[in-house]
């Protein structure tokens, strides 16, 4: 029994120093390699319900719900990116006011797909095309608009806005022209107050080539939808490559600093994976016109979202955290210290589907699910949704409190 205990401390400890991340320093770069297993286990995330709104029993009606920040007061500002508006719900979920609306006048937004705290103090809406955040105070007044300098007649639409540290850092595509079809220069880079860019954290080009086009699903991954965050100190978190469980921290001024692995098996996809996915490109396919080929990947991305807590850890979710959980876990999230070591998981145990439904950390003490938010999304891109003679439910939204 004794001989066996030590051989349980001995693989303790041995599992421990792995999980801990191999350091190498290749060309001035920090490379951190972590094991498949955290130094810290996994731990459930304690969650208490505080209110629920939309659905098929509520007069709430929701489209597609993108985002959500909660102010100081505990109110939750709730981003429609179908409504072009914001629903803002006091701290036990009644419903408080909208702001902005769908137009192009002082304070209207076209479809927006992010949302962000300005640096002052107003409410940031990242409208895609064309790109520029639409900025509103918190009594819907209008505040403004942000917007990167550009070549005169740049087409540029803008996906995402994050701030930290003082950095404005927004991703998206660059349009140019070509005969016979478009280069699609994907971006996400930082800007100053008045626009100029000040630095570049991923950038690669995609050649649509309209006389033989095929739509690769690799290539839509981008490192863009929630695969990329800025800490409070500015520096950039990204997950640019769709095969690999890797993401990079770059320095605010663009310095790469650290690049981060884990090991991991890779998740061949099954039937309700690539269902998802032909979801969301028959869509992009009904927009042009003409006849469009589709390519599949065999294998899902490893990572599928990251974001850093506001204490500083970064927190990812790979695909496997949400596919093949058992019941009443939504997702399972891997948590990496600043610098990028694996220090534990964290486990998110309410109702709900993770292949289907959203989550959204907001601040440290709020967590919504979004409940039918892929349906809702393959809806506003053209996508058809499961094939089903059942109509999609609509869309409700859970506010949760972390107990811990």
């Amino acid at each position: 029994m004794r001989q066996m205990t030590c051989v349980f401390l001995i693989l303790a400890l041995l599992a421990g120093v792995a999980a801990a991340g191999d350091v190498t320093t290749v060309e001035g770069v920090t490379h951190v390699r972590n094991g498949a297993q955290p130094s810290d286990g996994v731990h459930d995330l304690k969650l208490e319900e505080l209110w629920r709104r939309g659905g098929a029993d509520d007069d709430i009606i929701f489209g597609v719900i993108v985002q959500a920040l909660v102010d100081g007061d505990g109110n939750v500002y709730l981003l429609d990116s179908q409504l072009s508006e914001v629903q803002v719900f006091a701290a036990d979920g009644e419903f408080v006011k909208t702001l902005s609306r769908e137009g192009d006048g002082p304070g209207e937004v076209r479809q927006p797909f992010d949302m962000l705290w300005m640096p002052d103090g107003s409410l940031g809406l990242v409208q895609s095309f064309p790109g520029k955040i639409i900025q509103v105070t918190l009594d819907d007044t209008p505040a403004g608009v942000f917007q990167q300098q550009g070549e005169e007649g740049a087409i540029i639409a803008v996906v995402e806005a994050e701030g930290g540290g003082g950095n404005l850092v927004m991703g998206g595509v660059d349009v140019e022209i070509t005969q016979g079809g478009q280069i699609r220069h994907m971006f996400i880079a930082g800007y100053d107050v008045a626009g100029n860019e000040t630095a570049r954290y991923v950038a690669y080009d995609v050649n649509w080539d309209f006389r033989n086009f095929v739509l690769r699903e690799r290539e839509q991954y981008l490192v863009l939808f929630g695969r990329w965050d800025v800490a409070a100190d500015g520096s950039v978190i990204t997950a640019a490559d769709p095969d690999a469980y890797e993401f990079r921290i770059y320095a605010a001024d663009g310095t790469l600093r650290s690049v981060v692995t884990r090991e991991h098996e890779p998740l061949k996809r099954d039937e309700e994976g690539y269902q998802v996915m032909r979801n969301m490109l028959e869509g992009m396919k009904r927009q042009f016109p003409f006849p469009v080929e589709t390519e599949y990947a065999d294998y899902e991305s490893p990572v599928n979202t990251l974001f850093v807590h506001p204490d500083g850890n970064i927190w990812v979710q790979p695909m496997r955290g949400v596919r093949g959980q058992p019941d009443g876990v939504l997702a399972v999230y891997d948590v990496f210290s600043p610098d990028g070591h694996f220090l534990r998981q964290e486990r998110v145990s309410c109702p709900g589907n993770g292949m289907k439904d959203g989550i959204i950390f907001a601040g440290r003490e709020r967590l919504l699910v979004v409940h039918g938010l892929l349906d809702s999304m393959a809806g506003l891109f053209g996508g058809s949704g499961e094939e089903t003679d059942e109509e999609a439910a609509p869309v409700e939204v859970v506010c949760y409190r972390i107990v811990e």
